[in-house]
């Protein structure tokens, strides 16, 4: 589990991500200076980031809480553990280890670019063990969000002993044959 954050810590995010608006403001090249300095990657509002090489790629991740049972946030189509998961970092980080993560191709996860091969959700279910795995973790929640949801039911199939409870919303409950044909 993250040490708890300090002052001092809060302090040099604030100091990070200050620098980064400050020389995004003050360039001529607009959005493409947007690129975060490597020191700035460990620094969130949200909790420690970081990046788990699993699977031949490197997941960014999002980890907030100390105590309590492990979470881990599986995020929808295009989303990211920021775009999709903030509000439960912050707030479920209170009485859980709350763990999200950028699915491949996806946010501060790439590269590599998106694929989408037919077993896609499968490959998201599987970058999430692995990741669980890599932080040190053999048993945990699970919660799915849209796509995300999916590779959350996937997950919890194959991996009977790490996965203890599950909660899904917004999943597809059901291919059609159009759905089938388009793959």
């Amino acid at each position: 589990p993250p040490a708890a954050r300090t002052s001092a810590d809060e302090a040099t995010c604030s100091l990070a991500r200050s620098r980064m608006l400050s020389r995004l403001l003050h360039s001529s090249r607009g959005i493409a200076a947007a690129v975060r300095p490597a020191s700035a990657r460990a620094c969130s509002t949200l909790g420690e980031a970081g990046k788990v090489a699993v699977n031949g790629v490197n997941l960014h991740y999002l980890r907030n809480g100390s105590s309590g049972p492990p979470l881990v946030c599986l995020p929808g189509a295009m989303g990211t553990a920021e775009t999709d998961f903030a509000p439960q970092l912050r707030s479920l980080s209170e009485t859980m280890q709350v763990v999200s993560f950028d699915p491949r191709g996806y946010g501060q996860s790439r590269p590599p670019r998106r694929d989408f091969p037919v077993d896609f959700y499968q490959q998201d279910a599987d970058d999430a063990a692995a990741l669980m795995a890599a932080l040190g973790y053999d048993e945990y929640n699970v919660v799915g969000w849209s796509d995300g949801a999916i590779a959350a039911v996937l997950l919890a199939a194959k991996q009977t002993k790490a996965v203890g409870k599950l909660v899904v919303f917004g999943g597809n409950a059901f291919f059609t044959q159009e759905d089938v044909e388009a793959y």
